[in-house]
Parts: structure tokens; C-alpha cells; sequence
């Protein structure tokens, strides 16, 4: 009988692109992130492997720093996962690092908060380059009319307006600590800062945004939506590749 080492718990920091996958979440049909590291590591390690993330991410979005954890009952150094798994991975996934973590670390119970992007092409013309980097909205905004709008979601709100069908959130109270916005030439980025995020509540708020920036909607609907507090008063999801999960703070 061939006996297992201690469990060990390791944390993954990931980079990923999510085009060409059908989100992080394992599924029987189709690709997915999940289920391409575990692959990769259940071979590595020589057992079934279970990864879980601090949150899952939907087909076409990407992550500067996912972070996900496994247990494992290997002697493999931990020091050497990144070089290896980087060695087969294919060149939209990378393992940025892997570290030793305590038994009781949680990629998402143990996080305090997270951080997103979300970058928007607001060229006329839409760069086919990047079109599955970013949203391409061709018609000029307004970013201080967009500004003025995400201030009234600043602070502990119940943004129940805006989480799609699909989320197991136990409440939709949440707390946005800030909203940036960053333009540089054509590209505008906002930046999500907050203790967490209900299901596309980014990408929502997002399309909300815009609408008030191309001058569809008045600064004030953002307050009136937060405070409608259902789903079928906002408009509809901003498209999934110019998401970004950038940082998860711990």
C-alpha cells in the first residue's frame, strides 16, 4: 500500500485570456479554464485534482490575476509549478506564481475585496486587433456626466438592479470603495474597486455607464436604478471581452 504524503494547500495566481474558453467554471461540453489546469496537474501530481478560484468568470473575459488553490498530497517542490505548468500551458493561460498557502486559505472566503477593469475602444473605427480585448463604442462619451453617475454607487448599497439571473449571492448588498476613470487616447478604462461583485454587476453597470456617456440616460438613473433594486429596470449587459478581474485582495 502506497502511502500519501500530508495534504498540502497551494495558491495559484493566474493570468488568463479568456477568448477561445467557455469561462473558469469546468463544463462537460466545452473548454474552460478550470479544467485545463486541473488536467495539467492531476498529471503532473499523479491525483485528481480540484481547483477552486476566487470567483468564476464567464466566456470571453479575462483576468490579470486570478487566484485559485488546490490541495495535494505530492512531494512535487511547489517552487517548481510555475515553470512546468507554464511549459504546457497554452499561450492564453499563464501561472504567474504558486505559493505555499495555510490549510484554512479560501480564494474566495478569505478575500476582502476584489478589482476589476473594464477597457472600452472609443475609437470610430474599431481595431480588429484588439476586438476581443475590448467593447468598441464608436460614439463619443461623456466622462464627467459618467463620473457624476457612479458616484451615487459609491459606498455599501443593495445593487440588486444589477446582477443578472444565475447568482447564488446570498444577499446583493455590496460595497464599491471606488470607481475610476482613466482615458488615454482612445482607450477608457474604469476601474471597479469594491468587497465584492454580484453576477456581471460590473459589466451591468458598465452598459449603464456608457448609456449615460453617449447621453442615452441622465447621471441621476444611475441612483434611480441602484434604488429600483430590480433587474428589469437596467438596461441590458455590457459584452464580456472588455472585462477584466485585475487584483483579489486578501
Amino acid at each position: 500500500m502506497k502511502l500519501r504524503k500530508a495534504p498540502r494547500r497551494v495558491k495559484l495566481t493566474i493570468a488568463y485570456q479568456g477568448t477561445q474558453y467557455q469561462g473558469w467554471q469546468r463544463q462537460k461540453r466545452f473548454k474552460s479554464i478550470q479544467e485545463t489546469i486541473e488536467k495539467l496537474l492531476s498529471n503532473l501530481l499523479s491525483e485528481k485534482i480540484d481547483l477552486t478560484a476566487s470567483g468564476r468568470t464567464d466566456a470571453g473575459v479575462h483576468a490579470l490575476a486570478q487566484v485559485a488553490s488546490f490541495v495535494h498530497h505530492s512531494a512535487f517542490p511547489t517552487t517548481r509549478l510555475c515553470y512546468v505548468l507554464n511549459y504546457h500551458l497554452p499561450d492564453d493561460i499563464l501561472i504567474l506564481c504558486a505559493e505555499d498557502a495555510e490549510p484554512d486559505f479560501h480564494p474566495r472566503y478569505s478575500a476582502r475585496g476584489k478589482i476589476y477593469q473594464y477597457k472600452i475602444d472609443n475609437s470610430i473605427n474599431k481595431d480588429p486587433l484588439k476586438s476581443y480585448l475590448v467593447w468598441h463604442v464608436p460614439e463619443p462619451l461623456d466622462l464627467d456626466k459618467m463620473k457624476e453617475a457612479a458616484a451615487y454607487w459609491i459606498g455599501e448599497h443593495d445593487f440588486a438592479t444589477f446582477r443578472s439571473q444565475g447568482s447564488s449571492a446570498k444577499t446583493t448588498v455590496r460595497r464599491i470603495e471606488d470607481i475610476e476613470f482613466h482615458k488615454e487616447g482612445t482607450l477608457v478604462t474604469l476601474t471597479f474597486r469594491g468587497n465584492g461583485f454580484l453576477y456581471n454587476m460590473v459589466r451591468i453597470m458598465t452598459a449603464v455607464l456608457v448609456l449615460i456617456g453617449k447621453g442615452s440616460l441622465e447621471p441621476s438613473d444611475a441612483g434611480r436604478l441602484l434604488d429600483a433594486r430590480e433587474r428589469t429596470k437596467a438596461p441590458w449587459t455590457a459584452p464580456p471581452q472588455g472585462l477584466y478581474l485585475t487584483e483579489v485582495i486578501y
